[in-house]
């Protein structure tokens, strides 16, 4: 329901041209739809409301009879911790026993097609209608008594077929493992409850044999590549040790390396220091033999020739000779036989001198040469023990090579010979990864659908959605039912609330002004009057203008009924401006070729136009000839002027327009009245056309005197709304008294 107001807050109606100020009516906001209007349209089609709540409840009831009931059948397994088996899990799955990744592991598994092929093989599934599509098929067209010539669906691989059954099986299957625990719970779901317990519990024991048979399996591998690999580690370890003995055999080896290592070290170390000495004495020797060389200087100085005793006792018998050869000479002189014989003596001694002194050098020259022959025999002799030592050392490398080749072949196939004897003592012993601890049993009670809840639901919707189905029947025929609903829905000010005519009364309209003064209807245009005159104090010569949305709202009963009253008080002149479908002249019972406001605005006189109507006490100027160019006439400057020129005829100007729904002359006609009283037909109209015909005046800078609520029932207003208008309640009770309904 659209409550929104198309006019501003407090928005003051359009004053003409010239006019003075005076206090004009203001359209407010329309207040927001709350939850009490809502429940009240609720409860005006609570009918609508119970209907499609009843009906959709039964068609939920009818619909859940209908379905196949499923139910669901849970056998609990407890997976045993790892360190109880013989092979640990781990090194099956790859992940820690206990962890929550092994836990999820498991229920994977138990979800895998080995095991679900393991289950369908072990129940027969295949042969299930339930879940062979074949079968199924079959008992369907059975059921549907189907001709044996009737197109049969084509027949399925064995790998298609397995396939197919493979997946309704997992379609019923649910894995959960219980938090904080080493439980897993398997459902099972199924029309057939004794299947389904069988079904979960043939899961539980599938797994369980899947996975002692993977265990088994993964042994046996193991136990076959651990002999495999034994025989070829054997095999490797004899052609180490044959190869460390060929060695051997090789290179001779009759004693540890080690001790012939040691002997090569110590001869190699006395070698060592021997040539060490040996090159001292060289270097010593060869530095004296450089200096005694022939020709050198002083090489009889030399310390080694100097100091040698022979030498130094050649040189002392020199001294001597030549001491006894200067005392010959001394005593006898050089011419004494004895001094020729002292001379040969010291000739003779320093000839022994000069012998001496040679051999000596001799002998250091034959010394060096013979130190430096005994270097070159020691450095041989080193370099020798070191080609030993060195040739002792690739061998034992090779020897280490071999013997550790030989080592580590041997300590693998002890390994191995100890795993193959392991395997092969648990191969037929191992515990089972999980154990039933509540076994499934057949259900009693259905588990889908949950039928109590699915019929309440269905209530609570079919409620909601018969509420859904008033409000929106509403909205399109969102209608003025009540007086207060004027204010609330189009935010207008009311002005009265027309009773409601039926029969005879609503034939004498609009005459029933006239001929009873004090009827209802003829006290609620009183007032209405009473309302337009506060508003248009210090105004002369008014002119009012009366507009509906849609035809037969009354607007031409009201503005007739309206020229009426005034008419007992002032010179009234009531103007039909619906040229197209004139009203006015049959109401009023005018003769039908009397000239009219078409005729005024092409020329005629006025007096020839405005025809008295003394038994009412107004005049009345109709529509006159048809004119095809209604919209342009209104619209025309002569409109205006003649509006102006009937101005000074009459007190009160009343003017009856067309519908705005229809056509647009009621917003130049409204611009040049006074003021625009706008007329709707209550429970008829829908809110958002007259909204729109407000909108569009107000637009059009009309000034909007008020709505009257016109056909309205007191009654039923009543009952709907709680409430009587206040008008209705101070006149309604005096006149349905008196017998009158309106």
């Amino acid at each position: 329901m659209n409550m929104s107001n198309p006019f501003p807050d407090d928005m003051p109606m359009a004053e003409p041209p010239g006019m003075p100020p005076r206090p004009g009516t203001t359209l407010t906001r329309t207040p927001a739809p709350t939850f009490s209007t809502y429940l009240s349209i609720v409860r005006e089609r609570k009918w609508l409301v119970l209907g499609t709540a009843a009906a959709v409840t039964l068609l939920a009831t009818v619909a859940v009879n209908l379905m196949t009931p499923i139910y669901q059948a849970s056998a609990t397994l407890l997976i045993e911790n790892s360190k109880r088996s013989v092979v640990p899990l781990e090194e099956i799955y790859g992940v820690p026993a206990g962890s929550r990744e092994f836990f999820q592991t498991q229920a994977e598994f138990m979800r895998s097609r080995e095991v679900g092929i393991r289950v369908i093989k072990a129940l027969g599934l295949e042969n299930n209608p339930l879940f062979n599509p074949e079968l199924d098929a079959e008992q369907k067209d059975e059921n549907a008594g189907g001709e044996d010539g009737a197109d049969k669906p084509k027949e399925l691989s064995q790998e298609a077929l397995e396939e197919q059954v493979l997946i309704r099986y997992k379609a019923g299957l649910d894995i959960s493992p219980i938090k904080n625990s080493q439980l897993v719970e398997i459902r099972f779901e199924s029309p057939d409850p004794v299947l389904a317990a069988k079904i979960a519990n043939q899961t539980a024991e599938s797994y369980i044999t899947a996975d002692l048979d993977a265990r088994f399996d993964m042994q046996q591998t193991a136990s076959r590549w651990l002999n495999d690999r034994l025989n070829q580690l054997r095999t490797d370890l004899e052609n180490a040790e044959a190869n460390l003995q060929a060695y051997r055999e090789e290179i001779g080896l009759v004693s540890t390396p080690t001790s012939s290592l040691g002997g090569n070290e110590r001869q190699l170390d006395s070698s060592s220091d021997r040539l060490i000495a040996a090159r001292v004495e060289r270097q010593r020797l060869e530095q004296v033999y450089h200096q005694v060389q022939k020709g050198s200087r002083n090489r009889y100085d030399v310390p080694e020739v100097f100091n040698n005793p022979a030498v130094v006792a050649a040189r002392a018998a020199e001294a001597n000779a030549e001491k006894r050869m200067a005392e010959v000479a001394g005593s006898l002189g050089t011419s004494h036989p004895a001094y020729q014989a002292a001379q040969a003596e010291l000739n003779q001694a320093r000839a022994s001198l000069r012998r001496q002194s040679e051999s000596v050098i001799a002998s250091i020259s034959k010394a060096y040469e013979v130190a430096r022959q005994s270097e070159l025999a020691l450095e041989k002799e080193v370099a020798a023990s070191k080609g030993n030592i060195q040739e002792i050392n690739r061998k034992e490398g090779k020897l280490n090579v071999l013997q550790r080749e030989v080592a580590t072949n041997q300590q693998i196939y002890q390994t191995f010979l100890a795993k193959v004897k392991e395997t092969d003592a648990t191969a037929d012993f191992q515990n089972p990864i999980a154990r039933v601890v509540d076994p499934a049993v057949p259900p009693l009670l259905a588990a889908k659908p949950p039928k109590p809840q699915i019929i309440l639901l269905a209530a609570l919707m079919g409620t909601l959605l018969g509420a859904m189905l008033a409000i929106s029947r509403e909205q399109k025929n969102a209608v003025i039912r009540s007086s207060d609903e004027v204010h609330e829905k189009l935010g207008a000010p009311l002005l009265v609330a027309v009773p409601k005519l039926q029969g005879d009364e609503a034939k004498k309209l609009p005459m029933l002004q006239h001929m009873e003064p004090q009827h209802l209807y003829s006290e609620s245009v009183r007032s209405a009057l009473t309302g337009v005159r506060l508003s248009m104090i210090g105004v002369e010569r008014p002119v009012i203008a009366f507009t509906s949305t849609l035809p037969a709202e009354g607007k031409s009963t009201m503005a007739a009924s309206f020229a009426i009253e005034q008419g007992r008080t002032k010179r009234t002149l009531l103007i039909d401006c619906d040229m197209r479908k004139p009203a006015i002249r049959r109401m009023l019972n005018v003769p039908e070729n009397t000239r009219g406001l078409s005729d005024l605005l092409h020329g005629a006189p006025i007096e020839n136009c405005v025809l008295p109507l003394p038994d009412l006490g107004i005049s009345v100027l109709v529509a006159g000839t048809k004119a095809r160019n209604a919209h342009d006439l209104v619209m025309s400057p002569g409109f205006a002027d003649t509006i102006e020129r009937l101005k000074e005829h009459f007190e009160l100007i009343v003017i009856d327009t067309p519908p705005l729904e229809l056509v647009s002359d009621a917003l130049p006609i409204g611009a040049q009245a006074t003021g625009l009283i706008y007329v709707v037909k209550a429970g008829s109209t829908l809110v958002p056309m007259v909204r729109r015909g407000l909108d569009r005046l107000a637009a059009a800078n009309v000034r909007i005197l008020g709505v009257i609520l016109n056909s309205h029932d007191f009654e039923k207003a009543g009952r709907y709304y709680g409430e009587y208008s206040a008008y209705g309640e101070s006149y309604g009770q005096g006149y349905y008294g008196a017998g009158h309904k309106g």
